[in-house]
This record gives structure tokens, C-alpha cells and sequence, in this order.
């Protein structure tokens, strides 16, 4: 897990939180599990959170956190092709297809707790921080010439993550589907940006 630009403190505590849901799952998952096992008092906890949902919507940030620092360590690397930079994009927005990977599971878990008004704040941080670095990544596109100047940043970040989130649905309904779906989610995401 990659958490550029995060405390250290917190970065274990979200280290410890994401192998007790590969042990636990989401619900089975209690702060005082969370702390037991990373050895952080209470206080230090909610130094940062007020509740394991916010803690969870952090670990799915953390997991975008990740896409970014690959796709910013491509452009360092003088990347002068959209192809390179897009499948490290699409590879992330697709990581939950692997079997290690927590997110979905967290995903799905504070959508069915939607209707609490603090876990929809949580969920509304998460896609704000998502579609924001998503942005980044289309603007430094355009400043390098390889995604179309007449692209709308925030309107093809938001149909790129829509498009994600349905993935991700899919993914538990239908899950022998999901290669082949995120085949065209690269298709499509290089057909709206190719200049």
C-alpha cells in the first residue's frame, strides 16, 4: 500500500486495518481490533478518525494515493506515449480484480451503509479525492500532448470512475465478465483521450 504524504502513525494503522479485513472482512472488523493490532490507543485513532468507516474510506483513498504516485513516477520517466500511463490508470482502477485487494470489499461495504449520513460524507470524500487526482492525470496529459487539448478533465474523470465503480459491481455479479469489461474500460478511456 502506498501512502505518499501520509503520517507514518497513520500509515500503520491502516496497514494493520487492511490485513484484519483480508482476515475478517468489513463488518467483522471493530476499532478495537484495529487498535489491538496495531498497538495505537484510542486517541491515536481518533487523532485521525472519528469511526472505522472514515478509516476505511482512508485505506480506499490510500489505494488511489498508489495509482497516482505510478502514474506521476511514469511521466518522470519522460513518457511521451498515452498507452503507458493509462494502463498503469486502468490497472489500479481495476486492482480490486485481485484477490489481495480489500478495497472492493470495503466499497461495497459502505455502500450498504449508505443511508448512515456520516459513512455517505465518507463515501463523497472518497470519490471527490478520486476524481480530483483524476483530473491531474488528464491535465498533465494535455500539457504533454498526448490526450486531446478539447477533452473536459472533470467530465472524462467522472465517466471514467462511473464507469470503474460499475466494474466493481460487476465484478461480484458477474465476475467471469470482469477481464473482458475492463479490456473495454481501456478501450474507452484511450478513445476519449487519444489526441
Amino acid at each position: 500500500m502506498d501512502t505518499h504524504n501520509l503520517p507514518a502513525s497513520l500509515t500503520h494503522i491502516l496497514a494493520q486495518t487492511e490485513q484484519l479485513i483480508k482476515e475478517n472482512g468489513c463488518a467483522n472488523t471493530t476499532l478495537k481490533m484495529i487498535m489491538d493490532q496495531s498497538g495505537v490507543s484510542k486517541g491515536a485513532i481518533y487523532h485521525y478518525v472519528n469511526s472505522k468507516d472514515e478509516l476505511f474510506g482512508l485505506l480506499l483513498q490510500s489505494h488511489i494515493r498508489k495509482i497516482n504516485a505510478t502514474f506521476w513516477s511514469i511521466l518522470e520517466d519522460n513518457c511521451i506515449q498515452l498507452e503507458e500511463p493509462l494502463s498503469a490508470i486502468t490497472e489500479g482502477l481495476t486492482f480490486f480484480l485481485k484477490e489481495e485487494d480489500v478495497t472492493n470489499a470495503i466499497f461495497t461495504y459502505l455502500l450498504s451503509k449508505k443511508d448512515n449520513p456520516q459513512v455517505e460524507e465518507v463515501l463523497n470524500a472518497f470519490y471527490t479525492f478520486s476524481e480530483s487526482q483524476a483530473v491531474s492525470w488528464i491535465k498533465a496529459g494535455q500539457m504533454g500532448g498526448v490526450i486531446d487539448s478539447r477533452v473536459d478533465p472533470a467530465r472524462s474523470a467522472s465517466s471514467f470512475l462511473t464507469y470503474s465503480y460499475g466494474l466493481r459491481v460487476m465484478h461480484i455479479v458477474s465476475p467471469d465478465r470482469t477481464l473482458e469489461l475492463k479490456e473495454q474500460f481501456y478501450s474507452y478511456m484511450y478513445n476519449t483521450l487519444a489526441p
